[in-house]
């Protein structure tokens, strides 16, 4: 019982410290609030290792998107689980406050121990399951998370200009990446199939991913599609 008491003791005086120094680091946090809202976007890392979490963060004029990308490792050297949430109700208001379905964030700054700054989104009580109470996801660059030669097809709102300078081959290639950064299987043997399979970061893994795009790839395959019947 002593034993036990004592282990509590350390318990309590442990979880003290950890609850004073969570809120001297909150105390130095400071709202991020740039001149354009097009700043915010971004991939805010909010797990590691084994339960790795992504948020996807892309402003623009006509866009605010907010993908979650969780990418768990459920036994140790296994196969990891990949998978994607595009939250709906999405908003950022004039003072970097984030709302969307259920939750509520803010964008937020620091200078860490070697004087930079680290751009961040915070969110209390956490996004995601690995922290019940707090969370804080530092943001990284958008090619940290999405792959291949046209990621703006992804990540931007294309316009036509955008697109006239592209040849034929280059706009097939463009829209298809878009599928294939979600996993899907292409026609085995078609020049897609060949196409992608010698692309190191592809993995095949779903017949269906439409249902994964985000409002703005759906609005870019479109005019993709256009500017490729044009040809």
């Amino acid at each position: 019982m002593k034993r036990f008491k004592q282990l509590l003791a350390v318990l309590i005086i442990l979880l003290t410290f950890y609850v004073s120094a969570q809120q001297a680091f909150e105390d130095n946090l400071i709202d991020w609030i740039p001149s354009n809202q097009s700043d915010y976007t971004g991939v805010y890392e909010l797990g590691q290792q084994e339960r790795q979490a992504f948020l996807r963060v892309i402003s623009t004029p006509n866009y605010k998107i907010f993908q979650l990308k969780t990418n768990f490792q459920y036994i140790v050297g296994g196969p990891r689980d990949v998978r994607f949430h595009t939250y709906s109700n999405t908003t950022i208001d004039e003072h970097g406050n984030v709302s969307f379905e259920e939750h509520k964030g803010q964008f937020v700054k620091y200078c860490d121990f070697f004087g930079d700054t680290i751009y961040s989104i915070r969110f209390k009580p956490a996004l995601t399951d690995m922290s019940p109470l707090y969370e804080l996801g530092k943001r990284k660059k958008l090619e940290s998370s999405y792959k291949g030669k046209f990621i703006q097809a992804s990540t931007a709102e294309l316009k036509a200009n955008d697109l006239t300078g592209l040849t034929p081959k280059q706009l097939q290639i463009m829209r298809n990446e878009i599928f294939a950064r979600y996993g899907y299987i292409f026609k085995e043997g078609g020049e897609m199939s060949r196409y992608f399979k010698n692309q190191y970061w592809y993995k095949p893994e779903r017949t269906e991913v439409n249902e994964l795009f985000t409002e703005l790839e759906k609005s870019n395959i479109q005019l993709i599609q256009k500017e490729e019947a044009s040809r």
